[in-house]
């Protein structure tokens, strides 16, 4: 088997397991549904602060734009607004880039295109 598939698989039982374990802690009360209850909830992943994701976009933004002081930073619930003139052709590389940072859910982008100056050849 080709390792893409495995992968595939792999998470595939897994969520079939949780399905399983969540079906359990409905049918059965006390004791052993709690300890499955408690057993999911260690599994989940924990909720991300707005203030860390924060933190977080502003060292990728450091890393990948030019300017990463002119960028405007919101976030709220997970959803970061970026506002700020950027480099033209640096504008999808940041919205990627913050985009796969942990934590959040969904990008906006009101960046304004700006070239950047160059310098007298």
């Amino acid at each position: 088997m080709k390792r893409p598939l495995r992968t595939v698989l792999a998470f595939a039982a897994g969520g079939a397991v949780l399905l399983a374990l969540e079906k359990i802690a409905r049918r059965r009360g006390g004791l052993a549904g709690a300890s499955v209850r408690k057993l999911l909830a260690r599994m989940r992943p924990r909720p991300v602060t707005d203030d860390t994701v924060e933190a977080r976009v502003r060292k990728k933004l450091a890393r990948t734009a030019a300017a990463p002081e002119a960028i405007r930073v919101k976030i709220e619930h997970g959803c970061v607004d970026l506002r700020g003139p950027v480099d033209t052709r640096e504008r999808a590389r940041i919205v990627r880039a913050v985009a796969q940072v942990r934590g959040v859910d969904s990008v906006l982008d009101l960046m304004t295109e700006q070239p950047l100056a160059r310098a007298p050849a």
